[in-house]
């Protein structure tokens, strides 16, 4: 029996939390003991954790600055306060930066590390800023018996700036039954055959773009669009945007949802799905718009290739910009036959993320750290 822990730092709302919980739900218990430990608050996803699979949380404080006040304890010390004592023969740090630096403590050379990466851009710098220098993080990631990046854009990117070479890639896991089946739940608006719905769904963070996502909206509406449009999640530019809403009069078709437990109902009965993002590791939310079979656009981000293809075989993938957005979405909703086309070419894809692919992947990551 394998005995593995997963750090990360709260299960709340995001892609990578739900990606993990797919994960540790689909592992064969009879071969590894698996325990999930949040850093600093439990979060939405804990429910959903199936009950084999031991959880802790230590709720640490975590304040405005957490980075800066991690640069005032050695990475023993924070192993300490995280991890103590606990006995396991693998340690994965499922988010970039704090996990890394408390998996890095470990005292006992037996144990394996290993860093998930699920940003495609280190040069943000976010990998590195819970160390006192660059040349610590790297050194903390070079000692990792291996580090994983969740899309080959990820991996890729990190081995570029890094300088380490063998950067695996395993692909987020989705759980495609459950995702059709909550789908097929009565959708939370009444649909008008008038208008086009779009749908969003994702953290409401700089990151997500739906600052530049609002104003695509804003102009094809104002060009005659006839829009129903919709964004799931929460965030800290909520706020923000709703502020853009208020002072534009658009509130009667632009609608923030919050956060839903069940997300799916609104994406599946979507005309579109539109993945906004300045960044992204791999978007489990445009895998799972593809799983359910409805058209997607996505700007270029890390892993949007992957899901919708180098050539757009499976959705549109436009420039990293407003005005590529504003041409992507434009031209799918100008054309009910391209959205018929890439509705079916969907569910063709939607296979890939499907556990008994993406979980054999990780568990044979596991085994071989330890050979």
């Amino acid at each position: 029996m394998i005995n593995i822990l997963f750090l990360i730092n709260t299960l709340g709302g995001g892609g990578a939390e739900k990606a993990l919980i797919n994960l540790v739900n689909y592992i064969d218990p009879s071969r590894f003991r698996i325990t999930v430990e949040t850093m600093f608050d439990d979060g939405v996803n804990v429910p959903r954790l199936h009950p084999d699979i031991r959880y802790i949380s230590k709720k640490a404080p975590c304040p405005r600055g957490i980075a800066y006040v991690f640069r005032l304890f050695s990475a023993k010390q924070l192993y300490r306060y995280f991890i103590g004592n606990e006995k396991y023969d693998i340690l994965v740090a499922y988010m970039h930066g704090a996990p890394v630096k408390v998996i890095s403590g470990c005292p006992d050379p037996k144990v394996r590390k290993i860093a998930w990466l699920h940003n495609g851009n280190p040069e943000t710098g976010t990998f590195f800023k819970f160390w006192m220098t660059k040349k610590a993080a790297f050194r903390a990631y070079e000692n990792c018996a291996a580090v994983v990046g969740v899309s080959r854009s990820v991996s890729e990117a990190f081995a570029r700036y890094t300088g380490i070479e063998d950067v695996k890639t395993v692909y987020n896991t989705c759980d495609v039954d459950l995702i059709r089946s909550l789908a097929e739940q009565d959708p939370p608006f009444r649909k008008d055959n008038d208008k086009k719905y779009l749908v969003s769904v994702g953290r409401i963070s700089e990151e997500k773009g739906y600052d530049r996502f609002f104003e695509v909206c804003r102009r094809l509406y104002g060009e005659g669009y006839p829009l129903d449009v919709t964004v799931v999640g929460t965030g800290d530019k909520e706020d923000e945007l709703k502020k853009r809403i208020a002072e534009t009069s658009v509130g009667d078709w632009f609608h923030l949802a919050g956060f839903q437990e069940n997300p799916y109902p609104y994406v599946a009965n979507a005309d579109l799905f539109v993945c906004p993002s300045y960044q992204e590791g791999l978007s489990t939310a445009v895998a799972e718009a593809v799983i359910l079979g409805v058209p997607v656009v996505s700007t270029d981000v890390s892993g949007a290739k992957e899901i919708l293809g180098e050539h757009d075989e499976y959705g549109l993938v436009t420039q990293n910009s407003e005005e590529g957005l504003y041409e992507g979405v434009k031209k799918m909703l100008s054309d009910e036959n391209l959205r018929a086309y890439y509705r079916q070419k969907s569910s063709e894809r939607a296979g890939s993320f499907a556990p008994e692919n993406t979980v054999k992947q990780a568990e044979e990551l596991f085994r071989s750290v330890l050979v």
